[in-house]
């Protein structure tokens, strides 16, 4: 049994590709179940296997960073991409729910704890093969070199899309991340979310969107509309003027990390890497990097 600090047990952690369910396609209902599942677990290895900043595993112990992802179904005719990231060791042993900066990550407390997420590697030509059992299998995905102590100049953005066909409800949200010169960053967030046979088209059912930015401000409105054929009218809205220091700060990258200083006092510590030509991973999403 995997046993937490305070003794509780720790969530299994579905894995991609592998989960127990039955053959055929799951449903809607049944993906988005799945993918809290996934969410919860995740977010439970977060909490108890982080050390404080730098004190976990040492760039000189990591052989490579892979990635696997998949499609799941969000609901309601949209998607989203689930990703789960492998820590390479060389000493022959690999991670396969990381979750946080390697720098930031407690491996000997998660040998210990968590097991069944560990297991071995090694080479086989150019691939990497895990060990299963008494077998050895492909790993079925990318390795991810780290973005080094470098800077990023553009705008990073990510969307999330959630819904439930059966209750006719969608969601949408949209996280930005403006890197700029002299290791600055700002934030924003957009969100909408309605409900009504067209999901988040305008003029069906109701709606309801918010919005922040780097100057504090956060604003939202809501509003319906009786047929498909007009645009929802606002029902109210309101805007607000909150501390921008919240949404802005200094910014640093280094190997498998950036770390945002926020101007309130705030640091966060993030598991970032590059997935392609100006995409990056980050809080288990799809970032796109674009000069803005």
């Amino acid at each position: 049994m995997r046993v937490s600090p305070e003794g509780a047990a720790l969530p299994k952690t579905p894995q991609l590709g592998q989960d127990s369910t039955p053959s055929s396609t799951p449903s809607s209902s049944e993906q988005a179940a799945l993918q809290k599942k996934r969410e919860a677990a995740a977010k439970e290895i977060a909490r108890t296997f982080r050390t404080a900043p730098n004190a976990g595993v040492k760039a000189s112990q990591i052989e490579m960073l892979g990635e696997t992802n998949e499609e799941v179904d969000a609901g309601g005719n949209m998607h989203n991409y689930a990703y789960q990231v492998h820590l390479f060791l060389k000493d022959g042993t690999v991670y396969t729910a990381l979750e946080v900066p390697p720098s930031d990550f407690d491996a000997v407390s998660s040998r210990k704890k968590d097991p069944q997420n560990w297991t071995e590697w090694k080479r086989s030509g150019k691939d990497m093969l895990l060990r299963d059992g008494n077998t050895w299998k492909k790993f079925d995905g990318t390795l991810q070199a780290p973005v080094g102590k470098t800077a990023l100049e553009g705008y990073l953005e990510a969307t999330t899309f959630s819904g439930s066909s059966a209750l006719n409800t969608s969601s949408y949200s949209k996280s930005g991340l403006t890197l700029k010169p002299g290791g600055k960053f700002e934030t924003s967030y957009d969100s909408l979310s309605a409900t009504g046979s067209a999901g988040l088209l305008p003029g069906n059912g109701s709606t309801r969107s918010s919005y922040s930015d780097k100057d504090g401000r956060i604003s939202s409105s809501s509003g319906t509309s009786d047929d498909g054929l007009t645009t929802a009218q606002v029902a109210g809205s309101s805007t607000q003027k909150n501390n921008a220091d919240k949404f802005s700060g200094t910014y640093r990258i280094d190997g498998y990390t950036l770390e945002l200083r926020y101007g309130d006092g705030t640091v966060s510590r993030e598991l970032f890497f590059p997935l392609g030509d100006n995409t990056f991973y980050k809080d288990n999403n799809w970032w796109e990097l674009t000069k803005k």
